[in-house]
């Protein structure tokens, strides 16, 4: 583990830390039920990136340490409240997030939906309480529920609920992305700031996407607001993004291959539908042939490939992964110790012959 994993490792402890003091409640509370749900989405869950970044921002700056850590849960709790909403069966409808049951699955919808107002709240609760000047606090405050309003993310999700299964003008798709990305870009001149398309089937797409994006940029510099450069990457989860690698990989900073949706588009088994699970095997063939071939198009091109799913995590594929020329896996903290170990004690020599065995080169 390098420096930067290591400093990341324990701001997310760290976070983690304090995200479960500020959601201690007392057991014989009648709304327990509710604060359950709420540590079921927050606690132990994801990265913490954002979190980071505050912290980090804060370190250079030498602002209070306290202060950087009531902001950093303020704002994954936003984060945490937006997924759990956006789980919903009105919204997306995922039973699943970051491994484990979505809040509605595990709680139902209405301490679902009530599990997300609370963290909604009590994040301007947090970020109100920070032991920061006044000006600092209200601040904070006015900065997060923009972000998270109707002129940001929570408006960006109005127009994409109403977008779906209908044909999407270049004006709302602007508008959409602006509300969106807009916020992003605003944050990039704080950090470094990767920007990751998803469902990417064409070149056509990708250049699609970056064009607006530039023009999001060009509409913030307009504004007088300042941004810094944004890498792009591609979220490899189709089979067609996988055997268009080569000319994706010209246009694009970097890829993440998501194995949960390539699995199931290539071997055309739904990963929710229990009579039919059999088929869904990320270890299959022709799901690590699309994978390898992925990462051989980016290796040529310079840029540099990552999994996420729950198989970046699978110990049994993790050797394969790295011998194909993987060099980023995303996981859940709780499987950060039994992936680094295995990583530490891998024989590349008899990682490679087992990939050779796993895409069918050999017997």
């Amino acid at each position: 583990m390098n420096r930067y994993e290591q400093q990341l490792a324990s701001y997310a402890t760290q976070v983690n830390d304090a995200l479960r003091e500020r959601l201690h409640f007392d057991r014989e509370l009648r709304q327990i039920v509710v604060v359950d749900a709420m540590r079921h989405s927050l606690l132990d869950a994801g990265k913490r990136l954002r979190a980071a970044m505050v912290l980090e921002f804060g370190r250079l700056t030498h602002a209070s340490r306290e202060g950087a850590m009531a902001l950093a849960c303020a704002i994954e709790m936003i984060h945490a409240y937006s997924l759990i909403h956006d789980d919903l069966p009105c919204m997306d409808d995922d039973d699943f997030r970051r491994g484990k049951p979505s809040c509605h699955k595990a709680f139902g919808e209405a301490n679902a939906l009530l599990a997300g107002d609370g963290l909604l709240t009590l994040a301007f609760e947090t970020a109100a309480d920070a032991p920061l000047s006044d000006v600092q606090r209200v601040e904070a405050v006015r900065t997060l529920a923009k972000a998270a309003g109707v002129r940001g993310m929570l408006g960006g999700q109005v127009i994409d609920l109403g977008c779906e299964g209908k044909p999407v003008d270049l004006e709302t798709l602007n508008t959409l992305y602006a509300l969106k990305t807009g916020a992003l870009l605003r944050a990039s001149v704080h950090g470094r700031l990767a920007v990751m398309f998803p469902m990417i089937a064409s070149l056509q797409e990708l250049r699609c996407a970056r064009k607006l994006l530039g023009e999001a940029r060009a509409e913030l510099e307009a504004e007088g607001t300042g941004t810094a450069s944004v890498e792009v990457g591609v979220m490899i989860e189709t089979p067609a993004a996988a055997v268009l690698s080569d000319l994706l990989a010209r246009e694009a900073d970097f890829f993440s291959i998501g194995t949960n949706d390539l699995t199931q588009y290539t071997l055309a088994a739904d990963r929710m539908n229990e009579r039919i699970a059999g088929y869904y095997r990320p270890a299959d063939p022709a799901v690590l042939r699309l994978m390898k071939l992925t990462a051989e198009n980016a290796r040529k091109n310079g840029v540099w490939t990552g999994v996420c799913g729950e198989s970046a995590a699978d110990p049994a594929l993790i050797p394969l992964y790295l011998a194909m020329g993987i060099t980023e896996l995303s996981m859940s903290p709780a499987a950060l110790p039994e992936a680094r170990e295995r990583v530490r004690s891998l024989d590349m020599e008899e990682a490679r012959a087992a990939l050779a065995r796993a895409l069918g080169e050999v017997e």
